[in-house]
């Protein structure tokens, strides 16, 4: 929906955005092609790709207009900004320490209070997520100090 309004997306922390919009104009984004790997062929054409070099400069890149409007636009009306990929989580429950190493890569049987950073691995052991995670223990009931029993993580 985003694309067929004039969105560029880019990526960030593994997620997908809008990076700004370009008016009037639609690009065909190719499926992702992993570079080759997986079993998938490399795109032939990525007119996508060209449209992300214009940005490879020391100078003032060729978007620059349309991201100083956008910015004048959120300053002077109002804008919406998605930020569901900082979603925070919890695991807990009776084997929350079962799924949280079925989940992860890292060791997270760890002291409570400790953080690791780890990742989420598909079933070709590409990563499809980065986090990190804290192993907590129950609060006192805020909305940012659960209760819950047995020791949790925080993702």
């Amino acid at each position: 929906l985003l694309v067929k309004h004039g969105a560029v997306m880019e990526e960030a922390q593994g997620w997908e955005r809008p990076a700004y919009y370009e008016p009037g104009k639609v690009v065909n984004i190719e499926p992702y092609d992993y570079y080759g790997n997986y079993g998938s062929s490399i795109n032939k054409r990525n007119d996508y790709a060209e449209i992300l070099k214009r940005e490879y400069t020391f100078g003032r890149p060729d978007n620059h207009e349309f991201v100083r409007s956008e910015a004048l636009a959120c300053r002077k009306k109002a804008a919406l900004f998605d930020l569901s990929y900082f979603g925070k989580f919890y695991l807990c429950g009776p084997q929350s320490q079962e799924a949280a190493n079925f989940l992860f890569t890292a060791n997270l049987n760890k002291d409570v209070n400790r953080t690791v950073y780890t990742c989420s691995l598909n079933k070709y052991g590409g990563v499809e997520a980065d986090c990190t995670v804290t192993s907590i223990e129950a609060g006192s009931g805020t909305v940012a100090d659960p209760i819950f029993q047995r020791k949790a993580f925080y993702i």
